[in-house]
Order: structure tokens, then sequence, then C-alpha cells
């Protein structure tokens, strides 16, 4: 994985002015034409919002037309611990060594030698520290400091991210000295496991394209990739029919949502919701699956 400074030089690439343009255009443009324009800019296809038929059309027709606090609370990554926590048993979470409201306020001393510290108003605003003695203390405080600045939201439009208060939290970080563990993403529909992509966490951080494993709920394998090649041989987990118990739970109140979570020292911990997967661009191979998946999704019980 990339720790430290390699790490950090990730998050320091982050499009930051591209972040700041993309909301001041939010704030003066109709989120209708936003949606339209990002859709093109991102698929090259014209969106039908009239008519959605696709999976990527409808995520865009849910970000103009679904609102729910609820999907807010699940996205904000400390306050759905507490939600977890209360509401699904067998669930672990990773404990949160320590919460910050600015970069400045963070007190390196009384964090362990390793850990990873996120943000929780976004996506992939990630650093991984697994040798504090090799952190460069002002340049973490400078990113986190633009990354608090970034409203996440207007960046692809997803306003579950609108209402969060942009926060620091620290975790500790696992399996340091190994691989990360599988990673098991459920896209749920009204409650329902439909698909399963299985992803090989550590890819993302040694900066590899990730290839993946697709199977539906009884892990049989599927035959269409989404966004990356469907390359992965991945063994049965023996948590797997209770980790499709436990997304189909977390995913009843919503129409749709992407349930993450990863299984090690026989433990089933939560990950994430994702309620845009790809922010509604993602490729599917071959194309004629984009419409199959759109079918398990009706706007007419939003």
């Amino acid at each position: 994985m990339l720790y430290n400074i390699d790490s950090l030089r990730r998050l320091e690439r982050r499009p930051f002015e591209e972040y700041k343009r993309r909301h001041e255009r939010f704030l003066r443009e109709p989120r209708e034409r936003l949606i339209c324009d990002y859709y093109h800019l991102y698929t090259g296809g014209k969106i039908d919002l009239k008519n959605p038929r696709s999976y990527n059309e409808k995520l865009q027709w849910l970000k103009l037309n679904w609102k729910d606090e609820l999907a807010t609370r699940y996205t904000n990554k400390l306050d759905v611990k507490q939600i977890i926590l209360s509401e699904i048993p067998g669930l672990s979470i990773i404990p949160t060594l320590a919460t910050y409201d600015t970069a400045d306020a963070i007190d390196f001393d009384a964090l362990p030698n390793e850990f990873v510290m996120k943000a929780t108003h976004g996506s992939g605003f990630n650093l991984f520290i697994n040798n504090k003695s090799l952190m460069d203390v002002d340049r973490v405080k400078s990113v986190f400091k633009r990354i608090l600045n970034v409203n996440y939201g207007s960046v692809k439009l997803e306003w579950n991210y609108f209402n969060i208060t942009p926060k620091i939290i620290v975790e500790p970080l696992y399996l340091s000295s190994g691989n990360a563990p599988v990673d098991y993403k459920f896209y749920c529909f009204h409650g329902e496991v439909k698909f399963v992509e299985i992803l090989n966490a550590c890819d993302w951080h040694y900066n590899h394209e990730p290839i993946e494993m697709i199977v539906d709920k009884n892990f049989n394998r599927l035959n269409f990739s989404y966004s990356f090649n469907n390359e992965l041989s991945a063994p049965l987990s023996p948590k797997f029919k209770k980790m499709v118990e436990i997304a189909e739970r977390i995913s009843k109140p919503f129409p749709h949502v992407r349930v993450d979570l990863c299984s090690f020292s026989d433990k089933v911990f939560w990950g994430e919701c994702t309620f845009f997967p790809s922010a509604g661009y993602g490729s599917f191979t071959p194309r004629e699956k984009d419409i199959e998946i759109g079918s398990y999704l009706n706007l007419l019980k939003v």
C-alpha cells in the first residue's frame, strides 16, 4: 500500500481548483443543466431525464428528484458509525481514535505510530500513515485545510454530501504489514442485493488499476464488467451469506445503495454506503448491461 509521503502526495494531487470551479458553477447554474452537462462530459452520451432507462441515467434522476436526510447521515463517515452500531447486530465498526474540526487542531503527539486520517464529508480524502516519524506535519495540515474547504456535493452533484459538517477523523491502520482485505460491494435495489462487485482493496493504494469479480447474491459469477476488468478470482468467503443479509438490512430504507463490507479476523466490518456509485458515470461491458441493471431500480417506488 501507499503510505506516508506517497499517500500524502496522492492527496496533494487532488484537483482542488477544479472542485472550486465546480462549486461556483453550482451556485449560479440550474442543477438540471449541470447534470446534463456532466453526464455528457463523463460518458459522452446525452441523458433523457424525462424517461431514464439505464442505471446511470436513473442515478442522475435520483440526484435531481430524490432527497432523504437519512442518506446524508449514512454518508457522514462519523455519524454513520453510531447508526450501524445501534441498528445492525453482528457488524463490526473500525473505531474512531480522534476527531478534529480543523487541521490546526490535530494533535499528532496523541496519535499512534500507525493510523488512517479521513475527511467526513467527501470521498477518497484518506491519508495512510504507517510510520509517524516519516510524516511531514506541515504538509499534512496544509492539505487537510484544503480538503475541509471542499464542497464535495457540488463536484458531481451528489446532494447527500451537502449537509455534512467537514471534520477530520482518525482510525487505526489495520493490516499495515500485509495485504488489505478483499472489498465486497453489494449493489442493493429496493432492499435486495442484485449483484456484488469484489475487488482487491490493496490495488487502489498501489495506484494499480483494480480487477474485479462480479457475482450474484448466491456467489454465482456474472459475465459482465463495471468500470474494471472482470478477471479477479476470489474464493467464497465463509461470511458471504452473512454479508448479504447485513447489506440487505442496511439497504431497506433506500431505493438504491451500494453497501461496502469486508471480512477479516473472523468478523464482518462495515466500510461505507454509496448512494451514487461512480457518481452515475460508470461503464458497463457489454454496454447493454447498463439498461438491464437500470431495470432493477423502479423510480415509481421512489
